[in-house]
């Protein structure tokens, strides 16, 4: 079984992409979608339907923030998955400690069977305030001191809501803004991707526009 571990910043879409990741996978059916997007609508939470998904605790989703990480097993093209949502608020930070031990250290986590996901807002401020906090550089150096080898930054928000002009060029800041703290951990192998956990592009299949960016 092959498992994602979603870690990155808090406030920069983990579960958004998560459940939208479980849906297109078909994980989800689309009478569980509705009496969820329902029931999101209901609070005034609408930018949060695809995380309810996955934050289902009461305080998780009256605050939008996942508190405790949360693990689906499911399945897509005949093969198994394992999604870990972990939380991104430094208060919560034990939580995704366990998570990532829990996950990898019932063996060697090799590229077969552990992808490390670290999910970063394409904007800017955003980008800037996880970058400063030391907070993606702490989730970063966890998943490597675990073992982690295959590692997955999925920079999100490149959508027309939030990232309406420039898309590629918040792309490759996001890129850049990593590119020191990934020399140091020395992963054996690491991607990008392009993605809006919010429209759900770029998460199944590559988004075209982000494919010739170097």
């Amino acid at each position: 079984m092959k498992r994602f571990l979603l870690t990155g910043h808090v406030d920069h879409g983990k579960s958004t992409l998560g459940g939208q990741l479980l849906y297109q996978c078909g994980a989800v059916k689309e009478r569980e979608l509705k009496k969820t997007f329902a029931q999101a609508d209901q609070d005034h939470m609408y930018s949060f339907r695809y995380a309810r998904l996955l934050d289902i605790d009461s305080e998780e989703q009256d605050r939008g923030v996942t508190i405790e990480s949360n693990e689906i097993e499911f399945s897509y093209n005949g093969s198994k998955f394992k999604l870990i949502d972990t939380p991104g608020h430094k208060f919560y930070i034990r939580y995704l400690i366990e998570a990532i031990y829990r996950n990898c250290s019932d063996g060697s986590p090799d590229d077969n069977n552990v992808v490390g996901v670290l999910v970063l807002s394409a904007i800017r401020r955003e980008l800037e305030a996880a970058i400063s906090s030391g907070h993606v550089k702490e989730a970063i150096l966890l998943m490597r001191a675990i073992g982690i080898n295959f590692v997955v930054i999925a920079v999100n928000k490149l959508d027309k809501f939030t990232m309406p002009s420039d898309a590629n060029s918040a792309f490759k800041a996001a890129k850049s803004s990593l590119t020191p703290i990934l020399k140091l951990s020395k992963f054996k192998h690491v991607e990008y991707a392009a993605c809006s956990g919010l429209e759900g592009s770029g998460i199944i299949t590559p988004n075209p526009m982000f494919t010739h960016i170097p």
